[in-house]
């Protein structure tokens, strides 16, 4: 198309007025058109790399969850949302429930090897101090 209105326009010399204001109309619909293209494409580019860059963060905290991972998540999601409309609360309950089902894992990992006749009684006893520390930090953290 670039190529025929440019054959247009070099012809504008040999065309009445009313025809050289047409082709130059067409000229300006071209350009404007194109603008609005070029910015649609760097917005769904963005979109894309956000999107990308959220669902890379989303596998990496599910294979192994940390907080650093899980505000990147948050971030990244609350981003997506307010940018452009989107609607992720199935996402951001997945990240709630991963780190339900990692407290509940840890607190049976512990559970298991409390209970395990290997350990000498002094350190099941320190086991448990540390449980219940962390038990309690967590609460401190979570009324934070």
């Amino acid at each position: 198309m670039q190529s025929r209105l440019n054959d247009l326009l070099n012809r504008t010399a040999s065309m009445n007025p009313e025809e050289t204001k047409t082709v130059m109309e067409l000229q300006t619909m071209w350009n404007d058109s194109r603008e609005k293209l070029a910015l649609q494409f760097e917005q769904l580019e963005g979109f894309s790399k956000l999107l990308e860059t959220a669902g890379t963060a989303l596998e990496l905290y599910e294979k192994q969850p940390t907080d650093e991972r899980k505000s990147e998540c948050q971030i990244l999601l609350t981003q997506l949302e307010e940018t452009y409309s989107l609607d992720l609360e199935t996402d951001r309950a997945r990240i709630k429930q991963r780190a339900l089902d990692e407290t509940i894992a840890t607190k049976q990992k512990v559970t298991q090897t409390l209970e395990s006749e290997c350990m000498p009684a002094a350190l099941v006893s320190f086991r448990e101090s540390l449980q219940q520390l962390a038990t309690q930090l967590n609460e401190i953290q979570g009324e934070l």
